[in-house]
């Protein structure tokens, strides 16, 4: 999959989501090629710019806030994902547990049941629920 970067790069033609924000993403080109393009025309004509200098301080001032914000947003986001395959785990082997319990107490001693088709249905029907079984 790694290796196969200009299949991926082919692919962007075909994207859905590339679809979806297309507008957005020629609105952002377009808006940058006209400053860029009023920078320099101003730059030539009039030997200076129309567009002040941006200065770097309150840049580095807010790089940091947003990284710390970057670095809660992408922990709280693990934490949901690592709940959520926690519960998943625990779910599964509830209905693990749920599956070997009603297979001991539904058949007989002896491994014979009443109507065997039913009782396999009925666990394989179990596993499919958790998800053991495709």
């Amino acid at each position: 999959a790694g290796n196969d970067w200009v299949g991926h790069l082919m692919s962007f033609r075909d994207s859905s989501i590339l679809r979806r924000i297309q507008l957005q993403l020629g609105v952002c080109f377009w808006f940058s090629v006209i400053v860029v393009l009023v920078h320099y025309l101003t730059l030539e004509i009039y030997g200076t710019t129309i567009i002040p200098l941006i200065r770097s301080g309150p840049h580095n001032l807010v790089t940091g806030a947003l990284g710390l914000l970057l670095v809660f947003r992408t922990d709280a986001a693990y934490a949901r994902y690592k709940e959520g395959t926690t519960l998943w785990w625990k779910l599964a082997g509830d209905i693990r547990a749920l599956i070997m319990w009603t297979e001991s107490h539904i058949r007989c001693p002896l491994g014979n049941s009443s109507n065997p088709e039913k009782l396999d249905a009925a666990v394989t029907a179990a596993e499919r629920l958790a998800g053991l079984v495709p």
